[in-house]
């Protein structure tokens, strides 16, 4: 299968769609298929040289929606080369620009929202929200009904999507849209390596927040549940670790220190591909008391490194990590991050032992790569995509 996976930055700053993206590649690449990306990236960019398949940059768009005149007549041109065209992302100039350019095309496209059609945006009024109902009204909603499917993560980001935005009509899925592939462990360098960065982490029992440092994740909550549950457990560390929206960071520091709790939390950054696995390995408890989220891919790596895990139930894929009793979920507040961290406390080293083999299992039956990869390729084919 000949695809074109389209993304408006390849900049891994901008967090789980192109990560996910990129996994996909890969793990497709490794099948046999052929994966070239279109993106809306200067090609100077260092990410686009780094990028697993053949790159297409476009340059940036001229507008704060990413307009480009470059893209649909390049669409135009090259569809042939392609069985089918991915984009991923919506609120952006390139599902507009891909739609233009396949018009009376027969080649087929798919948008893959990424949790970007969630109610939780919705639920104060601001001009982000406002605009996006605009943009929505406008033409969003005439990119996912001329797609031949919109692909979900799950079945409950596909619920939510429908309620958040009106018309809706489309033809919607549930594919697998990605896995994520765990390197063979060197348990022992990692730690000492991760421990050789940060040393006061040393003999420590970490809980690790691996994500972007957005509201929408939920790193107040942790933060202020760690502060109720610290005192009886002096071993215990929180690790934060991730690029930075904007100044978030600075008020997350600011409720750490009115919490009390500077002292016990590590401000890690963003993390290298290898920093990331020994900081994964490294901690007793991965988590992540989101407000809203499809697929964290760092949720998934978590699992597949066998750490339990502690998430909401605004997580989508949230029924998996229970079913397999690999970890804890609860609402997306103080309180109920507060209950799962004590659950967690609370757990026999058998229990644990235990909750560490159901996060194998989990990763290994729902979201190991090359079968996720197999499944994605199987899903464009019931949308009437050759193979090849």
């Amino acid at each position: 299968m000949r695809l074109l996976e389209c993304l408006n930055s390849a900049n891994p700053a901008d967090g789980g769609t192109v990560e996910s993206t990129r996994q996909r590649c890969l793990s497709l690449q490794s099948l046999g298929h052929e994966v070239q990306l279109l993106t809306l990236d200067d090609a100077d960019g260092p990410w686009i040289k780094e990028w697993p398949s053949p790159v297409r940059a476009l340059g940036r768009g001229i507008t704060r929606f990413g307009y480009n005149p470059r893209l649909a007549p390049w669409i135009r041109e090259n569809a042939f080369d392609f069985d089918a065209i991915v984009v991923n992302g919506v609120w952006r100039y390139l599902g507009v620009g891909v739609r233009n350019g396949l018009n009376l095309l027969p080649v087929p496209y798919f948008v893959v929202p990424h949790s970007m059609l969630s109610p939780w945006f919705q639920r104060t009024v601001s001009v982000t929200s406002m605009s996006k109902v605009a943009s929505w009204r406008l033409v969003e909603w005439k990119v996912l009904r001329d797609a031949r499917a919109v692909l979900f993560t799950c079945e409950e980001e596909r619920r939510l999507a429908r309620q958040a935005y009106t018309p809706y009509s489309c033809t919607d899925d549930v594919a697998a849209l990605v896995g994520a592939s765990v390197p063979s462990p060197d348990q022992n360098e990692e730690q000492v390596e991760f421990a050789s960065h940060f040393p006061q982490l040393r003999g420590k029992r970490l809980i690790l927040y691996l994500s972007r440092l957005h509201p929408m994740k939920g790193c107040d909550l942790l933060i202020r549940a760690f502060s109720l549950i610290y005192r009886d457990n002096s071993d215990l560390r929180l690790v934060v670790a991730g690029h930075s929206d904007g100044g978030f960071i600075g008020k997350l520091r600011e409720v750490a220190r009115q919490c009390g709790v500077s002292d016990r939390i590590t401000w890690a950054g963003p993390v290298s591909e290898r920093m990331k696995w020994s900081a994964l390995r490294s901690a007793a408890l991965f988590a992540l008391p989101s407000h809203c989220e499809a697929f964290p891919l760092a949720l998934v790596e978590a699992l597949g490194a066998g750490v339990p895990a502690l998430i909401t139930d605004k997580v989508n894929i949230w029924r998996h990590v229970a079913e397999a009793k690999a970890g804890f979920v609860d609402t997306d507040t103080v309180d109920g991050t507060v209950r799962s961290l004590r659950r967690w406390l609370n757990l026999s080293n058998a229990d644990e032992r235990d909750m560490r083999k159901g996060a194998h299992t989990c990763f290994a039956e729902q979201f190991e790569a090359k079968a996720n990869a197999t499944r994605f390729v199987a899903s464009l084919q019931r949308h009437g995509v050759p193979n090849g």
